[in-house]
């Protein structure tokens, strides 16, 4: 079956950076990727964005004012008006995604999360940031997590990349050998 909000936040976010490319930063794509797991969690605004008795005018003012302590209200607010204009706020979710997407790959950016057993010190975090930008030819966004079912060792996972080596890992392989 044809996705056509994906479609559609696919073409808004494509235009979008036709004429907006150039204002952004690798720090605004971090914030932009925090913004979106922030809104991912909050699954009460994509509801409220669909609701259509509410006006588009207060639509577009909470979602500046949730963009605001990210420091992308102004960057995003011709495309919030855009939408809004169209009747299409109910997509933002949907364009927030894209927009990560498209950024991402314009600024070879790739974001891991690196889990760990136990805690890294900044040396060894420095390290595995180091080889991982150099396997990937990517800069990184890299959240890291203690994560006690490894028993030891450590997972590495984003969008392109996985890499794992744990004693959980060796354990589900001598698992599916039995």
């Amino acid at each position: 079956m044809i996705d056509y909000v994906m479609i559609l936040a696919r073409k808004y976010a494509r235009a979008y950076l036709n004429l907006y490319a150039s204002r952004w930063t690798k720090d605004h794509v971090i914030a932009l990727i925090q913004f979106s797991h922030m809104f991912d969690e909050r699954r009460i605004v994509t509801a409220y964005l669909k609701i259509s008795c509410i006006p588009h005018a207060t639509k577009i003012t909470i979602l500046l004012k949730s963009l605001a302590p990210y420091h992308l209200d102004t960057l995003l607010e011709p495309l919030i008006k855009l939408l809004a204009q169209h009747h299409r706020l109910e997509i933002f979710g949907e364009f927030l995604h894209t927009l990560c997407i498209f950024l991402e790959d314009l600024f070879q950016l790739e974001e891991i999360t690196i889990r760990t057993a136990a805690p890294l010190s900044d040396d060894h975090r420095r390290a595995i940031i180091a080889w991982v930008e150099q396997v990937t030819h990517k800069q990184l966004n890299t959240h890291f997590i203690i994560d006690p079912r490894l028993i030891a060792g450590i997972r590495l996972e984003g969008k392109d990349f996985f890499w794992e080596h744990s004693i959980r890992q060796q354990l589900r392989r001598i698992a599916s050998i039995c």
